[in-house]
C-alpha cells in the first residue's frame, strides 16, 4: 500500500512539472507500471504472511496422559524426547522432565525432574525408587491427567489422579481428585516454582539444616538432618517459611499451610525426607496449599 501511494505521487509530480505534456501515455504509463509492481509484490508476500500466521498459532498435542499446549512466543518449548515429555528453556540449558507414572515401568516416581546443564538437580532415592523433590501427593500412583501449558515466561503443569475420598482418615470427605499445579519461571536468581493443591516436597537429608518460621519470622523449630538421621514424624502449625541449607543449595520456601508434616520415613534406600501438606486438608479442610520458592541453579 505504501509503494502504491508513493508511485502515484511520483507520477503526479512528473505530469505537473511539464504543463505542455498533456499526453495520457506520458503520465499514466509509469503509474500503471507501479501499480502492477505493487500488486505483484503483494501477491508474493501473501504466502509468507500466511506462513507467519500459521507459525504464530498455538500448538497442541497429546502423549499418553499428557496434554501439551504452547503459546506463540513462549520461552519454554515442550517436546517428546524418546519416551519422555521435556520442557526446555530458550535462554539457558534448563530442562523439566514431566513424569506421570508410578515408577513401575521406569523406576522413577511421578513428578517433575529438573536438569541444569545436563545434570539432574534436586533429586535422590525414595523408597528404593528414583525420585525428584517435586511430586504430587501420591507419587506412587499413575497420574490420570497431566496438562502442560507454556505461555510467555511460564510453564504450568497440572497433575490429577484418584479421589480425596480415598483419604480414609480425613475429617473432610470429598470426591474431588488429588490435584497439584506447579508454575515454573526462570529468573536471574534461579528457577521460581509456585505450587498449589496437595503435594510433597522431598529435599535431600544430606547435611540439611531445616529452619521453620511462623508469622513475621517468629522461630518455630530448627532441625539438623543427615543420611544417618533416625526415622521420625513431627507436625508443625502455621509455618510460613521453610528454610533449607544443604549441599544442594540454600533456599527459602513460603507457605500458607495450616499444618506441615516433617517426616524422615523408614523406607529402605531413602535419602529424601518429606515436607507433607496433606494434613492441612485431613484436619483443617485446606485442599489448596500454596508454596513458592526460588531454586538456586548456580552459575
Amino acid at each position: 500500500m505504501l509503494l502504491l501511494t508513493t508511485a502515484c505521487l511520483a507520477a503526479f509530480a512528473c505530469s505537473s512539472s511539464d504543463p505542455a505534456d498533456s499526453s495520457p501515455d506520458a503520465s499514466e504509463a509509469p503509474a500503471d507500471a507501479a501499480v502492477d509492481t505493487a500488486i505483484s509484490e503483494d501477491d508474493a508476500a501473501a504466502p509468507a504472511e500466511a506462513a507467519a500466521d500459521a507459525a504464530a498459532e498455538a500448538s497442541a498435542w497429546v502423549e499418553g496422559k499428557i496434554q501439551v499446549s504452547e503459546e506463540p512466543g513462549s520461552v519454554w518449548s515442550v517436546a517428546l524426547e524418546g519416551k519422555d515429555v521435556v520442557a526446555r528453556h530458550a535462554d539457558r540449558d534448563v530442562a523439566l522432565l514431566i513424569d506421570p507414572t508410578n515408577g513401575a515401568s521406569d523406576g522413577r516416581y511421578a513428578g517433575i525432574y529438573v536438569n541444569v546443564d545436563g545434570t539432574p538437580r534436586f533429586n535422590g532415592r525414595y523408597n528404593a525408587t528414583d525420585c525428584t523433590m517435586f511430586v504430587p501427593d501420591r507419587p506412587f500412583k499413575n497420574q490420570q491427567a497431566v496438562v502442560v501449558h507454556a505461555s510467555g515466561t511460564a510453564l504450568t503443569v497440572t497433575m490429577t489422579e484418584g479421589s480425596l475420598s480415598e483419604m480414609t482418615d480425613s475429617q473432610f470427605p470429598s470426591d474431588e481428585p488429588f490435584r497439584w499445579q506447579s508454575t515454573w519461571e526462570l529468573e536471574t536468581a534461579g528457577l521460581r516454582l509456585a505450587a498449589s493443591g496437595l503435594y510433597y516436597l522431598l529435599p535431600s537429608m544430606d547435611d540439611c539444616m531445616l529452619t521453620l518460621l511462623g508469622e513475621g519470622g517468629a522461630p518455630i523449630d530448627e532441625l539438623q538432618l543427615t543420611t544417618a538421621t533416625a526415622p521420625f514424624l513431627e507436625y508443625f502449625h502455621d509455618v510460613r517459611t521453610i528454610q533449607i541449607a544443604s549441599p544442594q543449595g540454600s533456599f527459602s520456601i513460603s507457605s500458607d499451610a495450616k499444618i506441615l508434616q516433617v517426616q524422615v520415613p523408614s523406607y529402605p534406600d531413602t535419602g529424601l525426607f518429606e515436607l507433607d501438606f496433606d494434613h492441612s486438608f485431613k484436619e483443617k479442610g485446606q485442599a489448596d496449599i500454596h508454596t513458592e520458592v526460588v531454586l538456586p541453579l548456580g552459575e
